[in-house]
């Protein structure tokens, strides 16, 4: 296998250096092509080329698109009976990070590719998406149905990028529409394709990208769905090899057995004819190993705060959490890390939706996968029932933990009922709720002893507030 050990080296930084040997993107390194013959229609006795021949990554599969029809020209019918390749792709060759060649994907409209005579005579049969458009030259790990794609493709584009601004498209389209076959993963659990590129747009702002699907058979309905992924649409600009990284995310707890790796020439809303990508060295490294997950990650909300609760399946050192507003993107929130739950968020807006991600953090470079939910904040005093749905999103804005309130639930684990205690003989407000929100009991207490009565085993949060302060606590009744 062809690596310098500058660029070996530089695939453990881009991992972390976290345990990795990397799964082979076959023909990752473009040093194999394959050669495929044009094609001719006759015209009033004459030949005409509709395309010429061409060459493609080997391995590397591309869109095309059918024409199957006889237009009329001059009189004469002229059958057109083809699928057209929708790709400009050339070896790079020179000084290139991996072995002799890298793979140059440029952007075309469709006038480059065929000959005029012959677009002009299928123009009215194609689809203006094709004849009207500039097209980026794509490359996939698996087949791709480009009449379906195509505006696919253009809705992603028009995202910010990361995965969850992908993720409603992805969500709202049948991926076995548009894409099939992939890179067999069997155990492999991706983490990031990284690799080396180059880029020239045509006019200025234009930019390449990548984008990964993880996708997994359902054998109920002999379908393929979206389990995961991840883009980079910031291959922009530069006349040197730079390094690059693509990070896979799952959306849930499925991994994936096959993994779509998507290579454009132009991924912005700016696509620019001529702009070109150069790509070379694509190696797929394994997700970090992991610790336990968070389980039954909760939030009970109220106008300025909320009560964050959550379990784990092992033991862990401590827990990382992300938040911000609704839809934040992942890096951009807040980040702490706590010891141990529940946790008051507090300062929170009222009447305003936030996002949170939790994850177990066993070492520096080791951790488990993001547990995730939204919430809502009242609107007034009213505390309503309410129920916390997880979802795949990621965040909230300004978090903190309450100073130490001195008070005392006893037992706990309890069996059936418990005691709170407030130093002091300070009056409280005692607010108990169930993990999915549910107020249970309320109690205004003078700063008497308290006993709670609770309803069925389980896990409760109470919320206690007094004159300097809410705390939360976790009740187990057993």
């Amino acid at each position: 296998m062809k690596k310098s050990i500058t660029l070996f080296l530089l695939g453990l930084v881009l991992t972390g250096l976290r345990a990795q040997v990397p799964m082979t993107v076959p023909n990752g390194s473009f040093e194999q092509w394959s050669d495929h013959s044009g094609y001719s229609v006759t015209v009033i006795f004459m030949p005409i080329s509709v395309y010429d021949a061409f060459s493609t990554p080997s391995v590397w599969d591309y869109p095309s698109y059918p024409v199957n029809q006889t237009v009329s020209y001059m009189g004469m019918n002229v059958n057109i009976n083809t699928s057209v390749p929708l790709i400009k792709a050339t070896p790079e060759t020179g000084t290139v990070p991996d072995g002799n060649k890298a793979v140059k994907l440029q952007t075309f409209m469709l006038d480059d590719i065929i000959n005029p005579t012959v677009l002009s005579l299928a123009g009215d049969y194609l689809d203006t998406s094709l004849t009207q458009q500039v097209i980026p030259s794509i490359l996939s790990t698996g087949a791709i149905n480009i009449s379906s794609f195509i505006p696919l493709l253009y809705s992603l584009m028009s995202g910010s990028g990361d995965l969850l601004s992908m993720l409603p498209t992805l969500l709202a389209a049948d991926v076995n529409e548009y894409i099939t076959g992939g890179l067999a993963l069997g155990d492999f659990r991706p983490g990031r394709l990284t690799g080396s590129y180059k880029y020239h747009s045509a006019v200025g702002g234009d930019n390449g990208g990548v984008l990964l699907l993880g996708t997994r058979y359902n054998s109920t309905t002999h379908q393929r769905n979206i389990v995961g992924g991840g883009m980079n649409l910031a291959l922009t600009d530069t006349n040197l090899y730079t390094p690059f990284e693509a990070e896979y995310m799952p959306l849930g707890n499925l991994q994936p057995d096959s993994l779509v790796i998507l290579l454009f020439s132009s991924a912005s809303s700016n696509r620019q004819q001529g702009s070109y990508l150069c790509l070379d060295n694509l190696m797929l490294w394994p997700a970090p190993d992991t610790c336990a997950d968070v389980t039954s990650l909760s939030a009970v909300p109220d106008i300025h705060e909320a009560l964050l609760d959550w379990s784990v399946t092992d033991a862990v050192d401590s827990f990382a959490i992300e938040y911000g507003l609704e839809g934040f993107t992942l890096g951009s929130g807040t980040a702490l890390t706590v010891l141990n739950p529940p946790l008051l968020l507090s300062d929170l807006e009222p009447n305003t939706t936030y996002d949170v991600r939790v994850r177990s953090l066993c070492t520096d470079t080791v951790y488990g996968d993001w547990s995730t939910l939204w919430f809502t904040t009242l609107a007034d005093t009213t505390v309503v029932d309410t129920t916390i749905t997880d979802t795949t999103t990621v965040t909230i804005q300004a978090i903190k933990q309450s100073g130490n309130q001195a008070i005392t639930v006893a037992p706990n684990p309890a069996k059936g009922r418990c005691t709170v205690t407030v130093a002091d003989n300070r009056p409280a407000d005692l607010r108990l709720y169930t993990l999915d929100g549910r107020l249970v009991e309320s109690i205004a207490t003078d700063g008497q002893p308290v006993v709670l009565e609770l309803p069925w085993r389980g896990v409760f949060l109470l919320r206690a507030t007094t004159s300097t302060g809410t705390t939360a606590y976790k009740i187990v009744s057993q």
